[in-house]
């Protein structure tokens, strides 16, 4: 396990080369949404895209989200999430839930080439890690999601 979060740390500090065009840095940002549900037990993707916007990330690892699922109204939230955040949702499916789909999503500022999921070893809840490749003039950057802590086990 710690040689995925080593792997992690270096594949999200070379992402900046393909996401990065006219600044030095790269703004990266994890938050697990909880299915859409903050702190108040209401559930708002407004809220959720309104704390992404005013941060403006360049690329951000989302936790925690359904895919058109019953419990959430039916929504596809990464892709409402993208839509309100005019950024590029890649989703990375670990387990059916509620009638639809459950895992761990991505937005990036810069369009991807590619991504794919790999789902992980486990006995308890599936899960999965998706690898995304950014193209910059002269290298190819892979990147994934932050660390999720619910992956320790």
């Amino acid at each position: 396990m710690k040689r995925i979060l080593f792997l992690l740390t270096i594949a999200l500090l070379n992402l900046g080369s393909g996401l990065c065009k006219t600044r030095q840095s790269l703004r990266i940002m994890s938050y697990n949404i909880r299915i859409g549900i903050g702190m108040d037990q209401q559930t708002n993707l407004k809220r959720i895209a309104e704390v992404i916007n005013k941060i403006q990330p360049d690329y951000v690892g989302l936790q925690e989200v359904d895919s058109v699922c019953e419990r959430s109204g039916w929504i596809n939230q990464y892709a409402e999430l993208a839509r309100l955040t005019g950024m590029y949702p890649i989703f990375a499916p670990a387990t059916e839930r509620s009638k639809g789909l459950y895992g761990i999503a991505a937005l990036s500022r810069k369009k991807p080439r590619s991504y794919q999921y790999i789902p992980l070893p486990g006995k308890e809840e599936p899960r999965t890690f998706p690898c995304v490749t950014h193209i910059s003039r002269s290298t190819q950057t892979l990147a994934w999601p932050l660390y999720d802590s619910s992956m320790r086990r």
